[in-house]
């Protein structure tokens, strides 16, 4: 069985905020969300702080996922790393 609301469907507008009106929010980072697609940004000096906040942020969204029964499309999911230099950095997630 397939769940969500038709790519395109009027009442989506209505329907989509209150859908997600409850996504978890820390202090350590901002969320960014433009129609369906949702960024977790946080931005810190210390690229360690960065990855814990974000990894932090990412437990408690799988933990939304899952109370609401939300497949996460990994195909469509990036991380991406920001920073001045040319610094090299292990992943911040793992799987």
């Amino acid at each position: 069985m397939r769940a969500g609301i038709p790519q395109g469907g009027k009442i989506l507008p209505v329907l989509y905020p209150l859908y997600v009106n409850d996504i978890p929010k820390t202090h350590k980072t901002l969320l960014g969300m433009y129609a369906d697609d949702t960024a977790i940004l946080a931005k810190n000096k210390d690229h360690k702080y960065t990855a814990a906040a974000l990894n932090q942020h990412l437990v408690k969204l799988d933990d939304w996922f899952l109370k609401w029964k939300i497949a996460l499309n990994v195909n469509k999911t990036e991380a991406v790393y920001f920073a001045k230099g040319r610094r090299k950095h292990k992943p911040i997630a793992s799987q």
